[in-house]
Formats: structure tokens, C-alpha cells, sequence
């Protein structure tokens, strides 16, 4: 933990109250469904030196999207179009309309795994898709709907950009990380144990999750709880006007010039793609003692590896290595964090 703390060691800034609003850490994953500049930096630079900011980073959601095949580029815009992708069902007009898995033979696979099929929860979902394709592929089959182009014609004429036609191909999917569960620790206001950070969004962890991810937990986020922060702010404004701010923390010996010293990280594309596949085979959608072990170890040698310079590739790998550890202390499985050594919940455990 001290390596850690060296790493997330940085200058601060002298404001009264800082507001975190910058998402997840989609970069951490090869196939993701955020945008690849978000580092989960928020958990480095304000959360990491006080341990009892973050709960539940180990907790991060994997849900199906399309995926590369036989040339078809992956393509995002799919995935955010289908809103539900990892239900695989689309709902319109009070509508649900079954869009059924299947693998490789054509045979659905999901009843097998779970009574609700393709309407399971997210992460039984993408478990049963990964096996799947590591049998050959999974794929989306929405021929059996007559009327798809007109009742989905934004989805449709996306499909077709890339060569894809609904109501005749079937449409190759892949896990791929979607959420995180855990963060920054807050009330319901967005008030960490830090006085004067606040969080909201996906780096806060409000607790609504729980270890799973529903498709309106966005909505609270957006509309409840953007509104309770702004509210909560307002009234904080009051408090700390003409209090003032104190110093700036300086920044450690040698840390402003290491920094400046030119892109540090655009040495570590290499790094950054080993930390992706360790994240995605060792602490992806099925852990175990074994590989979270090696993954600890791994992004611990990429860490020793990686220039102070590259400090964006460095903040990488610790978000990567908080997740691991976080990973191999929970010895249960549970929502999105699920260990083929431990596959019962313990209740006393919690999130």
C-alpha cells in the first residue's frame, strides 16, 4: 500500500469543495463501453490516501455488445443504441421484445443457464456469453422480428453502416466492461468522509447499486442525485463563504519536474495493453485465487516498469491493482464479482 500511496501522491489545488463527476475507468478494459480517456484518475488523485474513501472498487459490471467478427469492426454506437444489451431484450411503447442468444450452432443457450433466459440480470448474462464464445461465439438473433427496421430504425440503419442487416444476419456479441458498482464512498448527497470532496455518478458509491447494476440506476443518478448534490453545494456555499481556503500541499521533491518531463506515456502503449488483457482474463468475469494472485503480481511488475513521466499510465495501473486487491480479499461471489473458488454469498460480508 505504500507504492500505492507514492503513486497517487500529487500537488493539490486550494478550493473549498471539490465536486467528482468524471465516471468510471473504461480504459482499464480492451472492449468497453466508455470512452477511453476515463482513467478512474478521480479514485487516484482524491481517494486513494484515505483508505476509508473507497468501498467496493472490486465490483465492476461486464455486459454484452457487438463484437469483431470475420472483419466486423466493434462498434460502440450499437451497444448505446441497444440500451438493454445485456438482457438482450429491447423495450418500446410498454413492449418487451425478445432479442434470443445464441451460439454458434444457432442453439439458445441462456435457458439452460437461468430461468429468465435472456431477460437474466446483466451479469448471468455475460458470463453465459463469454462461455459461449470462448465455444465459438455468441451472437444476437433478431431475425424472428418482422417489423425491427420500423420500430428500431436508429439501431437498423447503424447496423447497416457496417454491413449488418438484422432481419438477416445474426450479430456477433462479446462481453465487455460497462459499469463500476464501487467509488467514492458517499451519503446520499454526495458527501465523502473528506471534508470538502464530493462525488456523484459512477465514481461515487452511493450504495443504490448494490453489487449489480439495473438499467435505472442511471436515472437515479442523473436526475436524483445530480439534483441532491447541487442542492446539498448550495447550502455549503453559504457555510464556507469568506472562511477562505488553506495551502496547497506541495508536491513531493522531484514530482513537478518528473511530470514535465515531456509524454511519459506514450512509451507504455505496450504496458497499457498487458494491463488490459490481465484485467480481462484475471479479474474479469470469473476470478479465482490463482489468477487475481498473478494479476496482483503482473501489474505490479508493469508498475516498477512504468517511468514516473507516464503518469497517466501509471495512474492506470493502480486503479488496476485496487481492483485486483480488492478482488482477491472477497471471498464470496456476488453481482459482478464472481470467484469460481468461493460461488456462494456471505451474507455477513455485505458490499
Amino acid at each position: 500500500m505504500d507504492a500505492l500511496r507514492e503513486f497517487a501522491e500529487r500537488a493539490s489545488i486550494p478550493v473549498a469543495m471539490t465536486l467528482l463527476g468524471i465516471g468510471g475507468f473504461p480504459a482499464s478494459h480492451p472492449l468497453n463501453l466508455g470512452m477511453m480517456g476515463m482513467h478512474g484518475e478521480a479514485w487516484v488523485n482524491h481517494a486513494i490516501q484515505e483508505a476509508d474513501l473507497l468501498i467496493a472498487v472490486g465490483f465492476i459490471l461486464m455486459k454484452s455488445v457487438l463484437a469483431e467478427d470475420e472483419g466486423t469492426p466493434k462498434m460502440k454506437e450499437i451497444a448505446y443504441a441497444i440500451q438493454e444489451g445485456a438482457s438482450a431484450y429491447l423495450k418500446r411503447q410498454f413492449k418487451t421484445i425478445v432479442i434470443i442468444l445464441v451460439d454458434r450452432d444457432g442453439r439458445r443457450f441462456l435457458p439452460g443457464v437461468d430461468a429468465r433466459a435472456e431477460l437474466a440480470s446483466r451479469d448471468v448474462v455475460a458470463r453465459a456469453v463469454a462461455a459461449a464464445d470462448a465455444g465459438g461465439g455468441a451472437w444476437l438473433d433478431a431475425r424472428h422480428i418482422a417489423d425491427f427496421a420500423e420500430q428500431f430504425p436508429g439501431v437498423t440503419a447503424m447496423l447497416r453502416r457496417h454491413g449488418l442487416d438484422p432481419s438477416r444476419d445474426r450479430i456477433p456479441v462479446a462481453p465487455a466492461l460497462h459499469y463500476a458498482m464501487g467509488g467514492i464512498e458517499t451519503d446520499l448527497d454526495g458527501r465523502s468522509s473528506r471534508p470538502g470532496l464530493w462525488a456523484v455518478g459512477e465514481v461515487a458509491c452511493t450504495g443504490v447499486h448494490g453489487a449489480n447494476r439495473l438499467a435505472s440506476n442511471s436515472l437515479l443518478e442523473a436526475l436524483v442525485f445530480a439534483d441532491r448534490v447541487a442542492r446539498a453545494l448550495a447550502g455549503e456555499c453559504d457555510t464556507v463563504a469568506g472562511r477562505g481556503v488553506g495551502p496547497s500541499r506541495p508536491a513531493p521533491s522531484g514530482e513537478t519536474a518528473d511530470l514535465a518531463g515531456g509524454d511519459g506515456d506514450a512509451g507504455c502503449e505496450e504496458i497499457r495493453n498487458e494491463m488490459r488483457r490481465v484485467m480481462t482474463v484475471d479479474v474479469g468475469l470469473e476470478r479465482s485465487e490463482a489468477s487475481l494472485l498473478g494479476a496482483v503480481q503482473a501489474l505490479g511488475r508493469m508498475a516498477a516498469a512504468t517511468p514516473r513521466s507516464a503518469w497517466r499510465t501509471r495512474n492506470q495501473l493502480l486503479v488496476a491493482r485496487l481492483i485486483a486487491a480488492a478482488a482477491l480479499r472477497r471471498r464470496e461471489s456476488r453481482g459482478g464479482h464472481a470467484r469460481v473458488d468461493f460461488p456462494r454469498r456471505v451474507r455477513a460480508v455485505g458490499v
